[in-house]
């Protein structure tokens, strides 16, 4: 039944661009759960990819909503470029974004995403980093969240490190222990440092001050 399906909407894509290569068919997976890991039904989600010259983009032919355990499955064709998942656009919860779905991020034909926690925009607060660099032979390179937080955009593969800028604002649930997680690099050994520290945020904006 599936071959049928894809068999079927094929004309639609070489008539208007080629998106995907038409042959080789991958399995997409992912969960949608609440802040409280709850599975949410009817979230709606759709596939965004463009052709080898990007002249045509397309997000109308791959299009799911997840089941009553939250289950999202798309069985499509490959991009023939990377392409990007869209979660959600509605009054309930925050929208999301994942970009970076390519042969090259995932080593088998089974995509699988893993679990994305959607917000509501109350359910989430501020996590405001200052940086106090007062060793200059050491130069931090990396911060990231250990604990429940929100992103608008979630990047995989490549992609991930196509933007260079230190992440120093957050949007973390409300009410949670998390762990400030950075690198330190050393110029003069060149060794990296990985510092871990446990902290926590209440329902209202933190602003921490990160020293090294």
């Amino acid at each position: 039944m599936k071959k049928i399906v894809l068999l079927l909407i094929l004309p639609l894509l070489f008539s208007c661009g080629n998106p995907y290569d038409g042959e080789t068919i991958v399995n997409l997976n992912l969960k949608i759960v609440d802040a409280n890991s709850q599975p949410i039904p009817n979230v709606k989600a759709n596939i965004g990819a463009g052709d080898n010259a990007f002249e045509v983009y397309d997000y109308e032919i791959y299009k799911k909503t997840s089941n009553f355990d939250g289950i999202i499955n798309f069985d499509m064709f490959m991009p023939v470029n990377s392409a990007t998942l869209y979660i959600d656009n509605s009054i309930t919860y925050l929208p999301v974004t994942i970009s970076g779905l390519s042969d090259t991020t995932f080593s088998s034909l089974n995509w699988d995403i893993g679990t994305i926690m959607l917000f509501k925009q109350e359910e989430i607060i501020p996590f405001n980093i200052t940086i106090n660099q007062i060793t200059a032979t050491k130069t931090i390179t990396n911060i990231e969240i250990v604990g429940d937080h929100y992103q608008n955009e979630i990047k995989l593969g490549s992609e991930i490190y196509e933007n260079n800028e230190l992440q120093t604002y957050f949007l973390l649930k409300k009410n949670q222990n998390f762990i400030l997680k950075y690198e330190l690099v050393n110029s003069i050994t060149n060794l990296t440092e990985t510092i871990e520290e446990n902290l926590s945020i209440s329902d209202t904006e933190y602003n921490y001050t990160l020293t090294f």
